[in-house]
């Protein structure tokens, strides 16, 4: 029971009154919160991720590429490929492209460079789900005769419509030098 006191005296409401004038603020309270909250599970169930749709794409990958400069009284340079190379079109209408050669040799004898199979690929789609993918892989890796040799040297990098990013690379039965290297670095890994 409540007792209100008012100018003239003292007045009594009743329980029932009490109870139906706290009850009405209550259910006003509870209908704000309760719309409040469905406003905003509304908008959570809408947001979701935003996907920027390509409007073009660029991908290539060649397995090697060589330009280097003797040292010597008579300094010569060599140069090599990229080869074998592939290249999207913007609009990823020629995808995938794939390409091979069978060896590379560079410099006299191969002292440059030797190499067994090189493989290259590339892919992509255009539009909110397009995405980039390209790959390169070189087996049998033979440099500067003998001084860096590996059994296959390979890498692969993607992204997607969202920005999401990947990529690896494997360096197998890496030797520079006749030491051994770790086989698969962290991106940006640079080897001297």
């Amino acid at each position: 029971m409540s007792f209100l006191n008012h100018h003239s005296g003292i007045g009594r409401l009743t329980p029932t009154h009490h109870r139906n004038h706290s009850g009405e603020r209550s259910n006003m309270k509870r209908r704000t919160l309760l719309t409040g909250m469905t406003a905003l599970f509304a908008v959570l169930l809408m947001a979701g991720p935003v996907l920027a749709a390509l409007t073009s794409v660029s991908g290539g990958a060649f397995g090697e590429k060589v330009n280097v400069t003797t040292a010597g009284p008579l300094p010569v340079v060599v140069t090599s490929g990229p080869t074998p190379s592939v290249t999207l079109a913007t609009d990823g209408s020629n995808s995938p492209q794939d390409a091979s050669v069978a060896s590379a040799c560079v410099g006299a004898g191969c002292s440059i460079l030797s190499t067994g199979v090189l493989t290259v690929h590339t892919e992509g789609t255009t539009g909110p789900h397009g995405s980039v993918r390209s790959t390169a892989s070189v087996a049998t890796v033979n440099a500067l005769a003998g001084l860096v040799t590996a059994t296959a040297v390979a890498s692969e990098c993607t992204v997607d419509s969202a920005g999401t990013t990947s990529g690896s690379t494997t360096l197998a039965d890496l030797h520079i030098n006749n030491i051994g290297v770790v086989s698969n670095p962290g991106p940006n890994t640079e080897v001297v």
